[in-house]
Formats: C-alpha cells, structure tokens, sequence
C-alpha cells in the first residue's frame, strides 16, 4: 500500500477524499500542499449515513467489492452508521492535531462547518433542500499557519 501511495502522490496533482489508512497517513500530509476539511457536526452527518444505508439496505445497492448492505449489518460495530457516530469525535481530533502539527505548518487548510460553507467557496449553487434548512454556520476560514 505505501509504493502506491507513494507512486500516487508523486505526480504533480492528486486528491485523496479521507484520512487514509494510518500506514500512509503521514505520507498523504507530508506530500499535500492544500487540506480540504469538512468538518461538519453529527447533526449534518448522521441524517445523510442513516438516508444512505437504509436506500442501500433497501435497495440492495452493490458497493465496492460487490459488497451489499444488509438489516443484519446494521446490528454490526462496523456498520457506516455506527462507525460515523462513534469515531467522529476521533477523527475530528486526528485531524486537528495534524493541523496544528509542525511537521505539516506548509499545508493551507480550508476548514468547512457547514455544506452551505464548502458548497458557497466551491461556487456551487445551493439547493432547495439547503436553502429550506438554513442551520447555523461556523462559516469557511482558512487557517494556514505561518
């Protein structure tokens, strides 16, 4: 996993959409110039795993691997709805200490409370459902460290 990573963010533009795996976590952070952070509450979060499982439950979507979601897998610790409610807080915490980490001062981070807030600095017109749900916001900042 680590030569392709590593062949992988050799090229001069790549994008890698979580964490990645704790064996080649600093690698990503050590060669990313830019941290893209959305850090949105369990109350965004939850209501958008909980819709998704239950369409692929229902509907016996095929997932990476040919995987399926089942009622049974719900009762499961690793089921997406259990594993986003309980390692929110811990993933949120990794990621702000990699940010406030020397090793990774070069990055620019631009940290997103809210959809509205990465969807208004991306350009993307909101939607319906967004703009009948106007939920508080920490708003988009950028906290690069010099």
């Amino acid at each position: 996993m680590t030569e392709d990573v590593s062949s992988l963010t050799a090229e001069p533009r790549w994008i890698i959409d979580s964490l990645g795996y704790p064996e080649v976590r600093d690698l990503l952070w050590e060669r990313a110039d830019t941290v893209i952070w959305l850090d949105y509450p369990k109350r965004v979060i939850m209501p958008r795993v909980l819709r998704r499982s239950i369409r692929r439950t229902v509907t016996r979507e095929v997932l990476f691997g040919g995987n399926r979601e089942t009622w049974t897998d719900w009762l499961s610790r690793q089921h997406p709805a259990w594993w986003a409610w309980s390692q929110h807080g811990a993933r949120r915490r990794e990621v702000e200490r990699r940010v406030r980490d020397p090793r990774f001062a070069p990055l620019d981070t631009l940290r997103f409370g809210h959809p509205r807030d990465t969807a208004a600095m991306a350009g993307i017109p909101l939607t319906r459902r967004a703009k009948l749900n106007p939920a508080s916001s920490t708003g988009w900042h950028p906290a690069k460290r010099r």
